[in-house]
């Protein structure tokens, strides 16, 4: 697979993410330079991964999605790194699924209010759930949209990722356990 970045940086800062440490500013790079690099893996991988970390932030997705679809090269796409689901909205969802984004994964962290809003507010369950429901309205099958999870976090219970693997398992889509490790 083909790796691209439509940004570096990214405007959230969550507590358990060293990204703002790595790149303090967040940056767009030019939709020319990513059609460049989508011209060149498409003699060599039929599959695209967004690195991005705030891939929904990039003011110019809209447009560079259109021009992915006008390219018409059979390329698949995957959003490696977690989505903004309080960025997912009907047009992006329709252009992604026009796109031909193959996993789309999303960015729940818990469902616990309280570390949401203590890690740094990027996320409610609420967005969350609509996130999904956008995006299966949009066409995209529930086993093509994931979900991260963290644990391990400081004074998480086990309660907690049971709750938030079990909400993943009623929306049917799949949940993903990634381990919190501090960046300090």
């Amino acid at each position: 697979y083909g790796v691209v970045l439509t940004s570096r940086g990214c405007p959230f800062e969550c507590t358990y993410c060293a990204t703002r440490v790595l790149f303090p500013r967040f940056q767009i790079i030019p939709d020319q330079c990513i059609i460049d690099q989508l011209d060149y893996f498409t003699s060599r991988t039929d599959n695209i991964a967004f690195f991005d970390d705030a891939l929904l932030y990039n003011k110019n997705l809209p447009c560079l999605l259109d021009d992915i679809i006008e390219l018409k090269s059979g390329l698949q796409f995957h959003t490696s790194n977690g989505l903004h689901c309080r960025m997912v909205n009907e047009e992006i969802a329709r252009k992604m699924y026009r796109a031909n984004f193959k996993t789309m994964y999303l960015s729940l962290e818990t469902i616990n209010p309280d570390l949401q809003k203590h890690t740094g507010g990027k996320v409610t369950t609420a967005e969350f759930l609509e996130a999904v429901r956008i995006l299966k309205r949009a066409g995209f099958s529930p086993d093509t949209i994931h979900a991260y999870l963290l644990y391990g976090m400081p004074g998480q219970g086990y309660e907690e990722i049971i709750d938030s693997i079990q909400l993943c398992h009623d929306l049917t889509i799949h949940p993903h356990l990634c381990e919190f490790s501090p960046i300090q």
